[in-house]
């Protein structure tokens, strides 16, 4: 299993050549390492890659409602260096944020950072606390999904409309998230996404086939949001939902989670021992 199923960097390390099999979510992750070339197609024929859909995805308390007066925001952490910092918290990043909840009409926002937020870089905490002074003063209502609250952050919202506690509502209209694993875990809930991007990322690894749902427009500014109108965060593009989610078995989809691990050990017993054999043959 790779560092989530996303187009960062860290999902393509070419240490994923040890292993004799790797799993995926879908037939994304087959054609992104692909694209980086850390397998061949012959290897991906001979079963090197396994699909095995939401299973390993990582789970989300969230909900599709096309009435909600919810969005999400979900940002992630500044990377453990910089070259893998997929991080949308920027000043520039509320301002956005601000305008789409407009757009929509949307008067509340839930926001769940990465739990790995200002590790490595702590300047980036100070500025997720002013993005929420920020919003709050655009008029929204901001719920952070938050287990430990300092007596700081305490005082430094204290009588606003910001409030550091699990939201109380978990049913949303769509959701605004960085380059991570959190897009294909609300997509798997068809719940429509938008991602934002910053200009100077170079470490992308989005494979042909969804060239088209990612085209950034900047104009002028460093950070980006793939939305080209309202209608995009209107529905789930089943396309990339089907892209995104499959399964090497139909049956897997109908399976819970204990059946599908006994199923997957049960799968890759059976094939490993057919290559050793067949390797054994050769001799």
């Amino acid at each position: 299993m790779t560092h989530g199923e996303s187009h960062k960097l860290a999902s393509v390390k070419p240490i994923l050549r040890i292993y004799d099999f790797v799993i995926s979510s879908g037939q994304v992750g087959i054609d992104r390492l692909l694209k980086a070339n850390i397998f061949s197609p012959m290897e991906v024929e001979n079963s090197k890659i396994i699909l095995m859909g939401n299973t390993f995805i990582g789970q989300n308390d969230y909900e599709f409602d096309a009435t909600s007066n919810y969005l999400l925001y979900a940002p992630t952490w500044e990377g453990g260096v910089p070259e893998e910092n997929y991080s949308s918290v920027d000043y520039a990043a509320a301002e956005l944020i601000a305008n789409i909840a407009r757009d929509h009409q949307i008067n509340n926002i839930i926001i769940q950072p990465h739990p790995n937020l200002g590790h490595r870089d702590s300047s980036y905490v100070v500025v997720f606390q002013n993005m929420l002074l920020n919003l709050e003063k655009a008029g929204l209502t901001i719920y952070v999904k938050k287990s430990h609250v300092s007596w700081k952050e305490k005082w430094m919202f204290f009588n606003k409309n910001i409030h550091l506690k699990n939201a109380s509502s978990q049913k949303v209209r769509f959701a605004l998230v960085d380059l991570s694993a959190m897009e294909v875990q609300l997509y798997a809930k068809k719940i429509p996404v938008g991602v934002f991007c910053h200009r100077n990322i170079q470490n992308l690894f989005i494979p042909k086939f969804l060239k088209h749902d990612y085209v950034f427009d900047f104009q002028g500014h460093d950070l980006a949001l793939n939305v080209k109108d309202n209608t995009h965060l209107a529905h789930v593009n089943e396309r990339k939902l089907n892209y995104f989610i499959g399964y090497h078995d139909a049956k897997l989809e109908h399976l819970n989670f204990a059946d599908r691990i006994r199923w997957l050990c049960s799968y890759c017993s059976a094939l490993k021992y057919e290559k050793l054999r067949q390797c054994f043959e050769q001799y």
